[in-house]
């Protein structure tokens, strides 16, 4: 996108009817298609974006202003995926956390789930997420907190919601996956030992081969949602030293859908001469 064309997509969304006051600015996604300007709609809110981003930044604009908080987020901006039609990222926000910052990250998702494909209204219940990690840089004095998302308490297989706050105290920006609508029957067809049966016949010759315990989640992917069981596989590879295969074995089939290593293996090099030196 040229930057007069970016210059243009930030005033319209700026100056959109959808909005009270100037929200959310989106940020343009490596992934996304490149927008165009066409004469015929000169007052489309925001020029050339996807009708799912409009609905979204809708509801979302009326959710803020429903509960007040619009000014809140006047300078946020949202990194729009296209191909998952969601935000991979929103900026620029501004809040201070108190000492759980869990707990305010979670609020400012509160505030902006519409974006994510949540439903809100005055009676719905909104989604909770757990914490499963939190930590502190030691260059920066950043915090991070990451929070999981579970269906009927079951781990929903993804990168969750990130929330960052800077040194000065202030969240400034939330990032991460969320699945706005599940529906999976949590019943598996198969157990754990028949889904701990296919990294067996593959890998039990190896020398140190052991398994993890599986447990039973929930796989959402554009082909579909699946209820599965994970679990790692690790032992020595003659050749790559320790592997750590992680496996995704669908819990009504039988299928693997997912298996790949988690434990980064470097190419050797040889060094020779001054290079060595």
């Amino acid at each position: 996108m040229s930057f007069s064309a970016k210059k243009l997509l930030a005033a319209a969304v700026s100056g959109a009817v959808f909005f009270q006051s100037a929200l959310i600015a989106p940020l343009v996604d490596a992934r996304e298609k490149t927008p165009t300007v066409s004469a015929k709609t000169p007052d489309s809110p925001i020029i050339g974006a996807s009708a799912e981003l409009k609905s979204r930044l809708k509801a979302g604009s009326e959710s803020l202003a429903r509960s007040g908080k619009t000014s809140k987020y006047a300078k946020a901006k949202i990194r729009w995926d296209e191909s998952a039609e969601k935000p991979s990222q929103i900026r620029g926000i501004k809040t201070r956390v108190s000492k759980n910052v869990a707990v305010d990250a979670q609020a400012v998702f509160d505030d902006l789930s519409p974006l994510y494909g949540v439903k809100t209204s005055k009676t719905a219940k909104k989604p909770k997420l757990e914490v499963s990690e939190e930590s502190v840089s030691k260059v920066t004095k950043e915090r991070h907190v990451r929070l999981k998302q579970t269906y009927a308490g079951l781990p929903v297989i993804g990168d969750g919601i990130v929330g960052h706050v800077d040194e000065t105290g202030n969240l400034y920006q939330i990032d991460g996956d969320y699945v706005p609508e599940i529906k999976v029957d949590t019943v598996a067809k198969i157990n754990a030992a028949a889904a701990l049966e296919k990294a067996r016949k593959a890998n039990s010759k190896k020398p140190k081969f052991k398994t993890s315990e599986p447990e039973l989640a929930i796989l959402s992917e554009p082909s579909g949602q699946n209820l599965v069981w994970q679990y790692d596989a690790s032992f020595e590879d003659p050749k790559e030293g320790l592997s750590k295969i992680r496996y995704v074995v669908n819990a009504k089939t039988g299928k693997i859908l997912r298996s790949y290593d988690t434990v980064t293996h470097n190419a050797p090099v040889n060094l020779s001469g001054s290079l060595l030196e």
